[in-house]
Formats: C-alpha cells, structure tokens, sequence
C-alpha cells in the first residue's frame, strides 16, 4: 500500500481514523493536536515478512541486529535464503525453528 492509499485509508473523505475519531473525542483531540500518526507502511514481499518473523518475541534491537547480519550474509532475498543452510542462518542469528519459516517463505 502506497503512502497516499495509507493517508487515504486514515484520514481521506471515508478513512477508519476520522470515522474514530467521529465517535470518540478523545482519539478526534489527538487527531486535531498531533495530526494522525506517521505511515509505517513496509515494502510487501520476502524481505518484510522475514523482518516480522525475525522480530517476534525478541527486542527491536536485537531484531535489528540479526537483521543486519542477515543482510551482510545475501539472506535478505529469497533466492539465498531458500538455499542457505541452517548453519547460515544460525550465523546470523536465528533460531532453529525461525531459520525454518524464514527458509519455508523463501
């Protein structure tokens, strides 16, 4: 989804948050002082959904730093990650069974 469909989507003529904030005060203030929050819209394909598998259960810092090391290893496509082996994702950080859906999705 482009940054123009997400604004849209938000806060355009029929958007979910000005909808909200139609029925909560509360979220319409907010929307009104801060304006509606940054689009945090990620690129669709391999490499977003690795970083959400990658990102589960431990920290954003962590995440990231195993996310770099799969990046400094070419396992950032799916072409490398479907054929890594597991030692190659164990480098980089994963765990068994994340090298194992992060392969499968490759």
């Amino acid at each position: 989804m482009s940054s123009g469909t997400m604004k849209d989507a938000l806060t355009g003529e029929n958007g979910a948050l000005l909808a909200l904030a139609g029925e909560d005060r509360d979220i319409a203030a907010a929307l009104e002082q801060f304006g509606p929050p940054p689009d945090r819209t990620l690129e669709p394909g391999f490499a977003t959904l690795a970083r959400i598998i990658i990102g589960q259960q431990i920290s954003t810092k962590a995440a990231a730093s195993v996310w770099a090391r799969m990046v400094e290893s070419g396992l950032d496509h799916s072409s490398n990650a479907a054929n890594a082996g597991e030692g190659a994702f164990r480098d980089a950080g994963l765990s068994a069974r994340k090298a194992e859906y992060v392969k499968g999705l490759a």
